[in-house]
């Protein structure tokens, strides 16, 4: 996004300083997930070693870790790693930058750091200080690196780690990095905004570039936002930047639900008939069980039915299981309801469906 689209606001809207939905990250802004940044603040202050922080592309895992940040920065040595070091030895240089050596360290040469003496510099340089390792797009990461979060948070005692990452990235642990998901204590996941929540954000990014409210947006269009974006923030933020230039280029005025209709969805990934007609029995049926509306895991073990299972706790795993992977493929959206979650369909599925 480039800062020129602000240029094409007309007629009456009030001029911004700059584009409020750029796609930039600004913690300060920060919208929703207030349950979700308490808990990894709790997890940081009781000393968790290990924290995985789940959510699909664009539910704003980044702008959570930049807002943790802001939140523990001060109280802790907070290192933050855009993206995992594709190998080992890079943890190195990671940890060297943010604990430099001292003085000591150098007359004595014990800055010559290797992937094992790390955890006893680290240990040295913290002095029984907390540090706090928050690592982004964790699913990225070779099994090798993962491996070595592992040993790094073990051997340095006042170290958290906070895993984000993609649904995948719990695949991953299941399947190859048991002894890794073991040291797991605390998991938050991150869904979707509610309809509030998303005029608060539009709001707030309108405020922050110097407008008024949610203008030019009516009410009715960011009913229409929330529907088709399925209330992800990245999404949300696309959809909003597409339309000001649209309907700015036409000099109107407002944002209303027709101009809102008339804007296509955000695309995040490709979802076609012939995928769904692909996908196994079993996840094309919970699928269409969900046309009806959100349902939590086991009403959706019930609607599908638990005879082809030993037990009703093999019919949940293997539910949940299903639900996973669906969530992988951008097929479902996942939202609180109480103390547990329920499953809808994401916004592009749900209309192959309904004119399939």
């Amino acid at each position: 996004m480039d800062n020129a689209r602000s240029d094409t606001r007309t007629g009456d809207r009030p001029p911004w300083r700059e584009n409020p939905f750029s796609l930039k990250i600004l913690p300060q802004l920060f919208v929703g997930y207030s349950e979700e940044l308490n808990s990894l603040v709790r997890s940081i202050e009781n000393s968790e070693k290990v924290v995985l922080l789940i959510g699909p592309t664009g539910a704003g895992k980044t702008t959570l870790l930049k807002k943790l940040i802001d939140t523990a920065a001060g109280d802790y040595e907070v290192l933050y790693v855009t993206k995992p070091p594709q190998n080992p030895e890079d943890f190195v240089p990671i940890f060297k930058t943010a604990l430099k050596p001292s003085f000591l360290d150098r007359l004595l040469s014990r800055d010559k750091i290797t992937l094992y003496s790390l955890p006893n510099y680290a240990v040295r340089r913290l002095k029984g200080r907390k540090m706090v390792l928050l690592i982004d797009e964790c699913h990225e990461a070779p099994v090798q690196v993962l491996e070595w979060v592992r040993t790094i948070s073990d051997q340095i005692p006042n170290l958290s780690v906070v895993m984000a990452g993609l649904p995948t990235l719990e695949t991953v642990l299941e399947q190859r990095l048991e002894t890794l998901l073991n040291r797991v204590t605390v998991h938050v996941e991150l869904t979707s905004l509610s309809r509030e929540e998303v005029e608060e954000l539009i709001r707030k990014r309108i405020e922050f570039a110097g407008g008024t409210g949610t203008g030019p947006f009516s009410r009715e269009a960011i009913d229409v936002i929330y529907e088709r974006t399925g209330g992800f923030p990245r999404n949300v933020l696309k959809m909003c930047d597409d339309l000001v230039l649209e309907t700015g280029a036409k000099e109107l005025p407002v944002i209303d639900r027709a101009a809102a209709q008339s804007a296509a969805a955000p695309e995040t990934a490709p979802v076609s008939t012939n995928l769904i007609e692909a996908l196994p029995e079993k996840q094309k049926e919970i699928l269409k069980t969900l046309v009806a509306g959100a349902l939590s895991p086991s009403e959706i073990a019930e609607k599908i039915g638990m005879e082809d299972y030993k037990t009703e706790d093999h019919a949940s795993r293997s539910v949940n299981n299903i639900l996973r992977r669906l969530m992988d493929e951008d097929c479902l959206l996942r939202e609180k309801r109480g103390k547990g979650f329920v499953y809808k369909l994401s916004p592009k599925v749900r209309t192959l469906l309904a004119t399939s």
